[in-house]
């Protein structure tokens, strides 16, 4: 039965792992030591901390000290270190056996590939954040803070330089900030006011 169980396990797409009932690692299919390169007697007992992103690793540690505490199914985030050193977000979730006492035997538990679902939430945060300051850089403009004596020539070259920043922290979604606001602002305002103001709009963002 248990030969069975493991082909069956080995057979499956998504990272499988069970753990005795303090929480040491017993078994872990295929496609985790694949996806890891760590070999099962590597990854055993606490060995498979080794595949955790050491920023990832203390809370992780916490979290399963707390679901062996409680005793009830749980699922915590991380990131796990492919074989070829990239880390990519994990979802593992954990369930609980129990004996006919209501005691826990065993932990069975699999790890979910969230990779494309975190960077789509750190996109739509980071452009949440680009609308923001664009809407604060918008009221600047209508406020007046822009509005100093026009230089056309030293108003285009700052924004050269600003838009040179946001590709340098973030090269995607910031430059849009300037698409949308280097107009009015370069129409309006002088090429050192709009360059201060641009550097401000980076330091607020995390790129």
């Amino acid at each position: 039965m248990q030969k069975e169980l493991t082909c069956f396990a080995d057979t499956l797409p998504a990272l499988v792992w069970t753990a005795l009932s303090d929480g040491q690692i017993d078994f872990l299919n295929r496609r985790w030591c694949e996806y890891t390169g760590l070999s099962l007697e590597e990854a055993r007992g606490w060995g498979w901390q080794a595949a955790i992103h050491p920023d990832d690793l203390p809370h992780l540690l916490e979290w399963w000290q707390s679901v062996l505490a409680s005793g009830e199914s749980s699922e915590k985030e991380a990131r796990l270190r492919h074989f070829d050193g990239e880390y990519r977000w994990f979802l593992l979730c954990v369930s609980p056996l129990r004996d006919p006492a209501g005691r826990v035997i065993k932990w069975y538990g699999v790890s979910t590939d969230i990779e494309a679902r975190k960077r789509s939430e750190e996109a739509l945060k980071f452009a949440r954040k680009v609308d923001q300051i664009d809407a604060q850089i918008r009221a600047m403009v209508l406020i007046g803070e822009l509005k100093m004596p026009g230089n056309g020539t030293a108003a285009r070259k700052s924004f050269q330089e600003a838009r040179q920043l946001a590709e340098e922290r973030a090269p995607h979604l910031l430059r849009m900030i300037f698409d949308r606001w280097s107009h009015a602002a370069e129409a309006a305002g002088d090429g050192e006011e709009a360059l201060r103001l641009a550097r401000r709009a980076l330091e607020s963002v995390k790129a």
